[in-house]
């Protein structure tokens, strides 16, 4: 289910938004299928490390394949410049995954908006959103 929402999310930005954009879909997406609408998924997320081996191998080929969108993510924000060539990519991502699937230990619906989580991730991973060219009329101070 998290997986398709943040798939959807992704595939509904247009084509040239910034990967910090993409970042910011893929939160929320993310957070918004596990806590608010799947207990199951946040049930599996917290469980995973205790099914029986045999199990696990199984859920391995799906959080792998999930894996992967957020291995693009990371990849497309290195290109952009949005992370530093010296950081690991592989931590950035598992960083990033261990951060939304933990929202659900401190999560409250009525205290911090998912879009407002979703842009603070987003801001802590890729740094400040690119402002708006200012206009080319400069404001004037008074000098006392």
């Amino acid at each position: 289910m998290v997986h398709n929402a943040v798939l959807a999310a992704l595939d509904a930005l247009p084509k040239d938004v910034s990967p910090r954009q993409r970042l910011e879909a893929a939160v929320k997406a993310h957070l918004l299928s596990s806590l608010e609408h799947s207990d199951y998924t946040s049930a599996c997320i917290r469980a995973f490390a205790f099914l029986p081996e045999e199990l696990r191998k199984t859920c391995r080929v799906e959080r792998r394949r999930y894996e992967d969108i957020w291995r693009g993510i990371v990849n497309d924000a290195a290109k952009a410049g949005a992370i530093p060539g010296d950081v690991s990519l592989d931590v950035a991502r598992l960083m990033l995954l261990g951060a939304v699937n933990w929202a659900g230990e401190w999560y409250r619906p009525n205290r911090v908006p998912i879009e407002d989580i979703a842009a603070s991730f987003a801001k802590l991973a890729f740094g400040e959103a690119p402002r708006k060219k200012a206009s080319s009329r400069r404001r004037v101070t008074a000098s006392k």
